[in-house]
């Protein structure tokens, strides 16, 4: 090897180095996770909310690593988004809707196998984090549930229209829509292993 291919390459190994030892995971690292994992809706509409859950991890500052181990969590919670919306999407009966997409046999079966046994408690801290960035409870079941209507209709909503399904949704609790009282206990109880996610365990089937 050549002196300029020798610095070439160990400036190369301190470039990777310095990215493993500090930083926030980039936005294009984590388009990957956006490509794989969010493909539930047509029009990428799911992929939208994606963004929205990155934006609140990483205000959380949970998309940020120091060690090789610290961004393998970062990375397990981006994977760990898809596990929770499309939960939310089951527990609200929007899975039912013939646009919907379920993660095939072999993705879901990546995923569970490739979870950490720190898991449970991931997926509880990005459920916080996500409470804190919306707001609060009915406030991030809102958000979940506007992008859920916009892929089971298939149809992008016009700020209007948004705006009117904000001010109808706590009319619709009111009158007990069953499907999002399920939804918002779901959040609200968090009791389940996601190994036992009806969501997870049944896509592919």
């Amino acid at each position: 090897m050549r002196s300029g291919e020798r610095l070439k390459a160990i400036l190369n190994n301190l470039q990777n180095m310095a990215k493993i030892t500090k930083g926030f995971i980039s936005e294009h690292d984590a388009m990957v996770f956006e490509i794989t994992l969010f493909n539930f809706w047509p029009k990428g509409i799911d992929k939208r909310w994606f963004w929205l859950g990155f934006q609140a991890l990483e205000k959380a500052g949970l998309t940020y690593y120091e060690t090789d181990e610290e961004e393998t969590t970062v990375r397990e919670r981006l994977t760990l988004l898809s596990v929770f919306y499309l939960e939310f999407c089951y527990v609200a009966c929007f899975h039912v809707s013939e646009h919907f997409t379920f993660l095939n046999k072999e993705e879901r079966e990546t995923i569970l196998s490739d979870l950490s046994d720190n898991a449970d408690d991931e997926l509880d801290t990005i459920k916080r984090a996500l409470i804190a960035y919306f707001g609060n409870v009915d406030s991030l079941v809102n958000e979940l549930w506007i992008n859920c209507s916009e892929g089971s209709t298939n149809t992008l909503m016009r700020i209007a229209e948004i705006s009117n399904s904000y001010r109808a949704i706590p009319m619709r609790e009111m009158i007990n829509d069953e499907d999002m009282k399920n939804a918002r206990d779901w959040l609200t109880l968090w009791s389940k292993d996601i190994k036992d996610f009806d969501g997870l365990s049944l896509a592919g089937f």
